[in-house]
Formats: structure tokens, C-alpha cells, sequence
């Protein structure tokens, strides 16, 4: 990454997304300085992320939200997790996983979508668990949210009826058996296999999900 009409000196930046707070803020500049578009998701697009990442942004302009006031360790903490997970990609320094990504941005703007009620709206409950993670789901609650704008995507444009092609049978088998391969991961990780701290990408926290190891997920 390189910026001609910026000086990296006096600014006193790395043109690097991984030590930037979110793939977006470099520190030492309270927010003012931000760069958008910046976190590639693997699995997932630029525009989405940096739709999510804008509204922060925004929030933090506003004066409705504040970064962090170690966000430089945060970032370099965020961005050594990241080198570690996708050491096959080293060179893309603005990788990130999509969905993780997405909801670390959500809980510091507010819209971390809720799950819906199993027994009072079934329909949801089970897009919420097989529909891919798109946008409009942030758009459910918090700054800017447009439950209509949601509905109209979740339930007139990609109805239930069109499960299928999101989640086709043998995705809902393995989902099925989840159960059963978690029982058999703990029993692996009791006996000893996959607990030697090394990459996280090949060892180290195998056996748990990556919302849970990357970019500052709890």
C-alpha cells in the first residue's frame, strides 16, 4: 500500500491496514485520519466491510462514539492474530474473516443483530442460522437501522421457500451433527492433541471458531 500525496513521515503512519485499528485507523490521529476499504474478507466483499467500517467512522465523527484509547495495541494485537490465521496469504495484509470482521465493527457501532425468537418468528430464526451474513442483518437495530429495508431482503425478496439455495440438504445434515463432532473435538483437545501454542493457523485454538480468536472477539 502507497499513498503519493501523503507523507508517511510526517504523519507518522505505516502504510500497513495491520497496524491500523480496524484496518482503518492509523493511531495517533484521534480518528481524523481513516482509511475505507481496507479489510478484504475472505469470504465476503470490500464493499460490505467498508459499509460497516464508514459507519463507525461516521459515529466517531459525530461524536456518538470513541476509539479506543489503546487502539495502536489493539490493532497490533488484531493484526498479529491475523498474520497467524491466514499465514498462507502473508502477503495480503488486508485480510480478514468476513463474518468475525463484521461483528467486532457491529458491537462497537451498535447494531450486532439479535437472534431472533425461535417459537415467535421460526422463519427468521432459521435465516439467522442458514442465510448468508449479509449486510442488511446489521441493519436490524442501532445508528442507522432500517427494519423495513431488512424485510424487504429477508422476507419478500429471499423467502424461506429459497433455503435451499443457501443451505442445500447436506449442509443441514452437518449442521445436524454438530453436536457430535464438537463431543469428538473436546475429546481430542482432553487428550492432549492441539494444545501446543504455536500459529493459529495450524494448531494453536484449532478447535474453536474464528469469532472467537480474531479481531478482538470475546
Amino acid at each position: 500500500t502507497n499513498f503519493p500525496f501523503l507523507d508517511a513521515k510526517e504523519l507518522d503512519i505505516e502504510f500497513d491496514p495491520r497496524t491500523w485499528y480496524k484496518h482503518c485507523f492509523p493511531p495517533g490521529h484521534d480518528g481524523n485520519l481513516a482509511f475505507i476499504g481496507y479489510a478484504r474478507g475472505h469470504q465476503g466483499g470490500i464493499p460490505q466491510i467498508a459499509e460497516m467500517t464508514a459507519r463507525y467512522h461516521a459515529l466517531i465523527q459525530s461524536g456518538e462514539r470513541r476509539l479506543p484509547k489503546n487502539l495502536k495495541q489493539l490493532a497490533l494485537e488484531e493484526g498479529h492474530a491475523e498474520s497467524e490465521y491466514f499465514l498462507l496469504s502473508a502477503h495480503l495484509r488486508t485480510l480478514v474473516d468476513y463474518p468475525s470482521f463484521c461483528d467486532s465493527l457491529a458491537i462497537l457501532i451498535g447494531c450486532l443483530p439479535p437472534m431472533p425468537n425461535p417459537i415467535f418468528d421460526p422463519a427468521m430464526f432459521i435465516k439467522y442460522w442458514f442465510y448468508p451474513n449479509w449486510a442488511c442483518w446489521y441493519r436490524l437495530r442501532g445508528p442507522g437501522a432500517n427494519p423495513k429495508a431488512v424485510d424487504k431482503v429477508l422476507k419478500e425478496r429471499f423467502p424461506l421457500s429459497k433455503l435451499g439455495a443457501f443451505a442445500p440438504p447436506p449442509y443441514i445434515i452437518m449442521i445436524l451433527l454438530l453436536p457430535f463432532t464438537k463431543l469428538l473435538t473436546l475429546i481430542i483437545h482432553m487428550l492432549g492433541f492441539g494444545t501446543v501454542k504455536g500459529n493459529i493457523g495450524r494448531f494453536y485454538l484449532w478447535n474453536r471458531a474464528k469469532r472467537t480468536i480474531l479481531h478482538n472477539n470475546k
